[in-house]
């Protein structure tokens, strides 16, 4: 509808067009020359490995046969990501980007939200923290369908609870919580400080692994009470999405104290 009631002025249309397609074709024209002089191999050769070769195209008999010349979806994320490391002009374009992005604009990068005080926030761990339920069957039915993977974790757990079980091994959940869930007052001034955050699904999942007879050690209300004493100090590294060193050993001291009570 927007196709057909937009019009251009003359020339207009001609320019747009022109522009798209030298903008398109100067990315692999650019990669050309800067591999011809470096003397590189092209990186569209990670693309060609992925096609069938003459010989296996000449041994087809049946439909079968064919489909299985089709290059897997790991073989074509891998050309995908090998295409996306070897441009030059991203490797050209993306720090500068990237640059003003997180140090004018602000706004993080695909990977990282940028929080108070130059704080930064693994963007998976802040959706997940912000996001619907993972447990909801709205949820579950999305990422059946979209990444084609069993959603619900709880089957897995406990199969793999199972295995352990024939061996003669208890298997103990810890379910670590992230950065975002702790430290969740240095992304937006108003969340609390001795407040932990979380999905809305995490209760239900470890009441549906306590049902399951499954046990649980979770360090989050630890976490936050050591937090709640000491104001001043932080348990998650500044720039990273890790523990603090202080962090690792009392979570280590408390689950050996948890295991020995066990």
């Amino acid at each position: 509808m927007a196709l057909t009631r937009t019009s251009f002025t003359p020339g207009t249309a001609f320019l747009l067009t022109a522009l798209f397609l030298l903008t398109i074709a100067s990315v692999p024209l650019l990669q050309v020359i800067a591999s011809l002089r470096s003397g590189a191999r092209l990186p569209t050769a990670a693309v060609l490995r992925t096609l069938p070769t003459v010989p296996e195209i000449s041994a087809v008999r049946s439909w079968h046969d064919a489909w299985n010349l089709l290059p897997h979806a790991e073989e074509l994320k891998s050309a995908e990501k090998t295409l996306e490391n070897d441009s030059v002009v991203s490797r050209w374009l993306l720090p500068s980007v990237q640059s003003i992005l997180v140090g004018r604009l602000h706004p993080g990068t695909e990977q990282v939200y940028i929080g108070r005080d130059g704080w930064l926030f693994y963007r998976p761990d802040v959706d997940c923290v912000t996001g619907p339920g993972f447990l909801k069957p709205a949820q579950l039915k999305h990422r059946a369908h979209a990444a084609r993977v069993q959603p619900d974790p709880l089957p897995a757990i406990l199969q793999f609870r199972d295995q352990l079980s024939a061996r003669g091994i208890e298997l103990i959940v810890v379910p670590v919580p992230t950065k975002a869930s702790i430290e969740g007052e240095r992304l937006s001034a108003p969340a609390r400080h001795a407040e932990t955050l979380q999905n809305a699904s995490l209760d239900e999942f470890k009441r549906r692994l306590s049902a399951a007879g499954v046990r649980l050690f979770d360090p989050a209300p630890l976490l936050v009470q050591r937090k709640a004493a000491s104001a001043d100090r932080s348990l998650y590294l500044k720039t990273d999405t890790h523990w603090r060193p202080e962090t690792m050993e009392l979570v280590a001291e408390e689950l050996a104290a948890f295991l020995r009570r066990r």
